[in-house]
């Protein structure tokens, strides 16, 4: 058994294999055409080395990020490769193997799986019509523990797509506060809370991590940068000398039947309208009309008009002003 991706989902695949099957001597190192020999100590391969020692009984368990999962699967099944697992991260049995225990197959996969980003009941049924089985879902904000439907999202997301990944996004400062029920729905539904460690909630990060431990709650403090920046995403030129970046890639939105490339194309109307501005709204299709799955994902890996206005404008955490200004979203020059 390989793990394909040795970054973040690997090393926390590596520390479940480790923690219940380590005595089954299955790993046998990671696959990943971006590090070099080693991984924490372990051996990597290039994905050429890889095919060039591949046998038969192989298994390949998908540690990447979700964004990648999808290109990664297609090009193992291209090569040929069999055996090809989705590592969960919530175990499912642990009495049993690592990839019975903590991995769902990808047998059922085929090119229209796409990874989204969505908080809409209403789209949920839709979805699945569409696009019968889903990586990972993120369940968004703003702050989505503000929402008094969370536990409605939650369970209908997690009713459709059983074997889904589904993460949810917090600031965390409203964590030690939830109901019981909030909290239960979080952990009979295998959420993975994932918290942005800013300046507040560092204050309050043992309230947070005793109420998640408490419950037997999955979650990830996201500590990489001591002083955390956000991003201005756009010019008000696309012409801009800025450098042009995308920060959503993979972050495709549904919304009221609707799907685009990213949530900001989703909602720039509402921009628009309230400093009338004309940032184009181009590439937001419908889920209900005949286009196929296939057609959906060609669409959506394209560039649409508003990536020529996205850029690279970091800005260093603070709490934003009472009146709201285009400058709020990005730069005006």
């Amino acid at each position: 058994m390989l793990f394909y991706g040795a970054g973040l989902w690997g090393k926390l695949a590596l520390e479940n294999y480790n923690k219940y099957y380590k005595d089954s001597n299955e790993f046998n190192g990671y696959i990943d055409s971006k590090k070099k020999n080693s991984f924490n100590g372990i051996k990597v391969y290039s994905f050429e080395e890889f095919l060039e020692n591949y046998k038969e009984n192989e298994e390949v368990v998908i540690t990447a990020h979700a964004w990648f999962a999808k290109e990664i699967y297609l090009k193992l099944r291209e090569n040929g490769i069999g055996n090809i697992y989705w590592y969960n991260s919530i175990s499912l049995n642990k009495n049993s193997s690592f990839i019975e225990g903590f991995c769902v197959p990808c047998n059922n996969w085929d090119e229209n799986n796409i990874s989204l980003d969505r908080d809409r009941i209403k789209d949920i049924y839709i979805l699945k019509r569409k696009f019968p089985h889903i990586i990972e879902f993120r369940l968004l904000g703003g702050e989505p523990l503000l929402s008094d439907l969370l536990v409605d999202y939650i369970n209908e997301v997690r009713k459709y797509y059983p074997e889904t990944r589904l993460e949810l996004f917090t600031n965390g400062l409203l964590i030690s506060n939830l109901s019981y029920e909030k909290l239960k729905c979080i952990k009979d539904n295998n959420v993975i809370v994932s918290v942005t460690a800013y300046a507040p909630t560092k204050k309050i990060m043992k309230k947070i991590k005793d109420t998640l431990q408490e419950y037997g709650i999955h979650y990830i403090i996201n500590l990489e940068e001591e002083n955390i920046k956000f991003n201005k995403p756009l010019s008000a030129s696309n012409s801009t000398k800025l450098l042009k970046k995308c920060i959503n890639e993979g972050c495709v939105n549904v919304y009221n039947g609707k799907i685009s490339k990213c949530p900001l194309v989703m909602y720039i109307h509402k921009l628009n309208e309230r400093f009338n501005v004309n940032f184009p709204t181009d590439g937001i299709y419908s889920l209900n009309d005949n286009t196929s799955a296939q057609e959906l994902c060609e669409k959506l890996n394209k560039k649409i008009p508003l990536c020529t206005y996205c850029v690279d404008n970091p800005i260093e955490w603070e709490k934003c002003s009472i009146q709201s200004l285009l400058d709020d979203w990005g730069s005006v020059e």
